[in-house]
């Protein structure tokens, strides 16, 4: 997916939102915010959004000496969906069909976005997408790969999130498959780490890995030959969130489901759904022109 004239402005709200987490120094403030128009207005828009951000956060860290801005917003996240997490185990038990909830609640974390800064009530939030409906769904097509399928890879993304991806691990298990999840290598907006899967107990349900990169979504030229071999070998890739949609969705060399909400007007229309609704699409191999 290209990035549009809509990521200018976003740049800088992230690198606003970004900054005011990494220093109170005024100063520096200043030197980022004028660093990060100065990259603006030089990006590449036939670029992916997530090739054009990355290196706006690790400008932020350089000038800062903040390596990890967002560190107690995401343990403060992970600690609210552990508290939401039973409620939400609840959800399971009065459905007709629990895997595709749990693909449901599973999405509902991907609302904690905090780069772009969107206000959300978590506990709302996955009660709401629990109880709708995909705007797109290639939930049968996934039931026709599981009869077949003996491994899945899961690209994880926020901390938070990563909380009901463990329900999603849980309800995949029946189907006997070597599963394996891969966090951040490193630090990176509220990106999931292997810190953040031992935190809340992911690595007592299956293998996690590290993409071996802290690039945003899934850059494929920076990720480890262990996860570039994973990758390349399993027979279900489930990518969570933005990153990994705008990453892979126009050059992926492989099926991949891509499982978010739309979270800004760019997404969803590419996905062909509206402004906060979620999908779960299937996105066809294709190569680089």
């Amino acid at each position: 997916m290209k990035a549009g004239f809509e990521c200018m402005p976003c740049v800088l709200t992230q690198a606003l939102n970004t900054a005011r987490l990494a220093t109170d120094d005024r100063d520096t403030l200043a030197r980022i915010m004028a660093a990060a128009h100065d990259y603006s207005r030089d990006m590449d828009l036939s670029l992916t959004p997530t090739t054009l951000c990355t290196p706006l956060y690790r400008m932020i860290e350089d000038l800062s000496g903040n390596p990890d801005p967002y560190v107690s917003m995401k343990r403060k996240y992970n600690d609210l969906a552990l508290e939401l997490y039973p409620e939400a185990c609840d959800l399971l038990e009065n459905c007709s069909d629990r895997l595709h909830t749990a693909l449901k609640l599973a999405v509902a974390g991907n609302i904690i976005d905090l780069g772009i800064g969107m206000k959300f009530d978590l506990a709302e939030v996955v009660a709401e997408v629990a109880g709708g409906d995909f705007a797109v769904d290639d939930y049968d097509t996934l039931l026709a790969d599981l009869k077949m399928a003996r491994s899945l890879l899961i690209l994880g993304d926020n901390t938070g999130e990563i909380v009901f991806d463990k329900i999603l691990v849980e309800e995949l298990e029946p189907y006997g498959l070597d599963l394996t999840y891969a966090v951040k290598d490193g630090p990176i907006i509220n990106d999931s780490t292997l810190e953040d899967a031992s935190y809340v107990g992911l690595d007592k349900l299956c293998r996690v890995i590290t993409s071996g990169s802290n690039g945003i979504g899934t850059p494929l030229a920076d990720v480890s030959r262990e996860f570039h071999d994973i990758f390349d070998s399993v027979d279900i890739v489930i990518g969570k969130g933005h990153g990994h949609y705008e990453s892979l969705s126009s050059s992926t060399p492989r099926r991949i489901y891509c499982l978010l909400r739309a979270k800004c007007p760019l997404v969803a229309a590419s996905l062909g759904i509206g402004l906060g609704e979620v999908a779960f699409k299937l996105i066809a191999p294709v190569m680089d022109s």
